[in-house]
């Protein structure tokens, strides 16, 4: 009990005596916030609709039978909408796979085909398990087929994310398209998640590997091309 009184007085002596520059620490740190979240609202809510070789919609979770989440599902919408305008002639879908038959991308492009997307423009990522992952297979895939340019959608809030994995993997041609789920403290607490994201992806290694060459090679990575394979 004494040394609980005494290690409180000693904490309140620390915060009495340093109270100042807490403070300006904490309204640094909130500066810091607000500056981020203004440029994260703006990159991710300023849709680039220019034309590109793929769009590349990121995985968001499948249910058990293979329904999109509604995150999800409002991606492939945007992907959808985005192909019938000519936006791009192809869709890459990128998630992740796991034992049992989880299996995000081919799930993802079942209901691309249901929406009246041809199979034949649609390309798989087995092993997009995060952004970085997604954006490197991406890369691949331009480097393969002589693309240059790709459409990548998702929410508002990961777009900035998404343009900085671009940048640092040497995709110099990107576009977005936002996505809007999740009802308003779902979107606060991605926006606080992104945060924290951004910055660890500012320091993370990223290797940008080789471009695969040839279908076994391809199949070895995860992504599988075309109506014969896909689905």
């Amino acid at each position: 009990m004494a040394s609980t009184i005494g290690l409180s007085r000693r904490v309140a002596r620390f915060l009495h005596r340093h109270h100042r520059r807490l403070l300006t620490v904490v309204a640094l740190m909130a500066a810091w916030f607000a500056i981020h979240t203004a440029v994260l609202l703006y990159v991710g809510l300023h849709d680039d609709l220019r034309p590109a070789d793929v769009g590349v919609v990121l995985g968001m979770g499948v249910e058990p039978d293979g329904t999109p989440t509604p995150s999800l599902q409002s991606r492939l919408d945007r992907a959808v909408a985005g192909y019938r305008a000519g936006l791009y002639p192809h869709i890459l879908v990128s998630g992740s796979s796991a034992a049992g038959g989880y299996d995000e991308a081919r799930d993802m492009g079942r209901y691309l085909v249901a929406q009246g997307i041809p199979r034949k423009v649609i390309i798989e990522d087995h092993e997009g398990r995060n952004t970085y992952l997604t954006v490197r297979h991406t890369r691949e895939l331009l480097a393969r087929r002589g693309w240059h340019s790709a459409a990548f959608i998702s929410e508002y809030f990961h777009i900035l994310r998404i343009r900085l994995a671009c940048w640092r993997l040497g995709i110099r041609d990107e576009r977005s398209e936002h996505s809007t789920s999740g009802g308003l403290w779902w979107n606060v607490r991605a926006v606080v998640r992104e945060f924290v994201a951004y910055y660890w992806y500012l320091v993370r290694p990223m290797r940008r590997g080789r471009p695969s060459v040839g279908h076994a090679a391809q199949a070895a990575h995860g992504v599988v091309e075309g109506a014969d394979h896909a689905l």
